[in-house]
């Protein structure tokens, strides 16, 4: 069996239900995906804020 690379990434941070209803979702469906907290990561918050405009997670690509 081969691994399939995710095909979305979910931006997420902790404490956040709307982030953890997402990801089950996915998990539900089996889709593939990357999450990647913000709050870890500040290259992935300056993007979804200042590239893609968000102002808060969760942000699906």
């Amino acid at each position: 069996m081969t691994s399939t690379p995710a095909e979305y990434t979910v931006y997420t941070k902790p404490a956040c239900s709307q982030c953890d209803e997402t990801k089950a979702y996915f998990d539900r469906k089996g889709i593939t995906y990357q999450a990647v907290d913000i709050t870890e990561v500040p290259a992935a918050l300056e993007y979804i804020t200042q590239e893609l405009g968000y102002s808060q997670a969760p942000v699906v690509i």
